[in-house]
C-alpha cells in the first residue's frame, strides 16, 4: 500500500497487514510528521484490485524459445538463389512495350547502319530539294581555284618586307601635328638656399673673429656666474664681526672656544650668536656674566650687553622674537653661572642689533 505524508508529500509503502487493526498511527522519516492513518475498507480495496487487474488485461501467453525446431527450419533458407525469369506474360519487357530494347546487339547494329548510311537519291528527294542539289553542284564547279605559284615567295617574306617598307614611311608628323606647348626650361635652376660650397666659405679673418668673439662672449658669461654666487654666497654673509678675545677670565670664570656666528630671524633679521664654554676655575660668590659690543678703540657702544645663557637650538633663534629670547638668557644666566670648581658648561650671547663699528667683545658681570 502506497501512502503519503500530509505535510511533505513524501511517499512510502506500508504492508497492508498492519492495518488489520482498524488504523495505525505512522510517523513520515523525512519531516517526521505523525498522523493517524485509518485501514481501507474491504470492498473499496477489492473494487480498486479489480479495476486494476481490468486495466491490464490478461496475462501474455508463454513465449517458446525461438532456437527450437522451428528456429532450425526457418534457418534453411538462408541457401537461396535468384530465379531465373519465366517469360511468362506480364514480364518488363511487356510493359516497357518492346522485347529488345535493351539488346545490346540490336543497338550496335543501328549504329552500323547510320555509320554507313548513302546519300539520299533523287527519289527519295522532294521536288524542292531535287531542284536545289543542280545549284549546289554548279557553285561547287565554278569556284575558282588557286593553284601555288612555283615562283611565289616563301610564307612570310613578303609580310615582312611590307611592315618595313610601311615603318620606314610611317611620319609621326603626319598622325600628331605640332601643338602650341608651354615653355620647358630646359637649364637647371640654381638653388637659392643651397649656394654653391665656394660662396658660403667666409674670409679666414672674420672666421678667426667671429671665434674669438664667441669664445670672450662665453668666458663673461661664466666670470659673471661665479661673481653672483659670490656675492650671494660670501659678499651678503659678511656682516661685521667683533674681534674675539681667545681666552678671557672674570669674577672665577674662564670663557674658552668662543666663536660667532649669523643666524636669520623671522622679525628682525640676522642675528650675532657668540657661543663658547664657560669654566669655574676658583669658587667666589656666583655671578651672572655678559658680553658687550666695543669699537676699534676699546669704547663701548650704546646698547645693552647679552647675558651668558644656555645654548639655544637653531630653530629656536630663527622662529622666537628677539625681546623673547633676550628674556629668556636674562633669567637663565643665574643658573648657568652656578657651577662648581673645575665644572664647564656650552653657553651662548645673542645680539640682535649689531652696529657698523663694533670690533671687540669685553666680558663684564650682568649688571655692572
Amino acid at each position: 500500500m502506497i501512502i503519503h505524508c500530509e505535510r511533505c508529500e513524501t511517499r512510502f509503502e506500508l504492508d497492508d497487514a498492519r492495518l488489520d487493526g482498524g488504523g495505525l498511527s505512522v510517523r513520515c522519516s523525512h519531516c517526521k510528521h505523525s498522523f493517524w492513518l485509518d485501514a481501507p475498507d474491504a470492498s473499496v480495496a477489492d473494487a480498486v484490485e479489480l479495476a486494476v487487474s481490468e486495466a491490464l488485461g490478461p496475462a501474455p501467453a508463454v513465449v517458446e524459445d525461438l532456437l527450437g525446431e522451428p528456429a532450425t527450419e526457418l534457418g534453411g533458407d538462408e541457401n537461396w538463389e535468384f530465379a531465373e525469369p519465366s517469360g511468362e506474360p506480364g514480364d518488363l519487357e511487356d510493359c516497357l512495350g518492346a522485347a529488345d530494347l535493351f539488346d545490346a546487339e540490336a543497338l550496335q547494329g543501328e549504329v552500323e547502319l547510320e555509320s554507313d548510311a548513302e546519300p539520299p537519291t533523287p527519289e527519295a528527294l522532294s521536288q524542292d530539294e531535287f531542284l536545289a542539289v543542280p545549284d549546289a553542284l554548279d557553285e561547287l564547279e565554278t569556284a575558282p581555284v588557286r593553284l601555288p605559284d612555283a615562283q611565289a615567295a616563301e610564307p612570310g617574306e613578303e609580310d615582312i618586307e611590307d611592315a618595313l617598307a610601311a615603318l620606314s614611311a610611317w611620319k609621326p608628323e603626319a598622325e600628331d601635328p605640332p601643338q602650341p606647348t608651354l615653355p620647358v626650361q630646359r637649364e637647371r635652376p640654381t638653388r637659392v638656399a643651397s649656394p654653391p660650397l665656394a660662396d658660403r666659405v667666409e674670409a679666414p679673418e672674420l672666421a678667426a673673429g667671429l671665434a674669438r668673439a664667441g669664445t670672450l662672449t662665453g668666458w663673461m658669461a661664466v666670470f659673471f656666474l661665479i661673481a653672483v654666487g659670490l656675492h650671494a654666497g660670501i659678499f651678503a654673509e659678511a656682516r661685521p664681526r667683533a674681534a674675539l678675545p681667545q681666552i678671557s677670565e672674570l669674577g672665577g670664570y674662564r670663557l674658552s672656544e668662543l666663536r660667532t656666528r649669523w643666524i636669520d630671524n623671522l622679525y628682525v633679521g640676522p642675528l650675532l650668536v657668540v657661543s663658547g664654554r664657560m669654566l669655574r676655575v676658583e669658587a667666589p660668590r656666583a655671578t651672572p656674566l655678559e658680553l658687550t659690543l666695543l669699537d676699534a678703540d676699546g669704547v663701548p657702544l650704546g646698547g645693552r650687553g647679552a647675558a651668558l645663557g644656555p645654548a639655544l637650538a637653531p630653530e629656536v633663534l630663527r622662529i622666537a622674537a628677539p625681546q623673547e629670547i633676550r628674556q629668556r638668557q636674562a633669567a637663565l644666566a643665574a643658573e648657568q653661572a652656578a657651577l662648581d670648581p673645575g665644572e664647564s658648561r656650552r653657553f651662548a650671547a645673542i645680539f640682535a642689533a649689531v652696529p657698523d663699528a663694533a670690533s671687540k667683545l669685553r666680558v663684564r658681570l650682568l649688571g655692572e
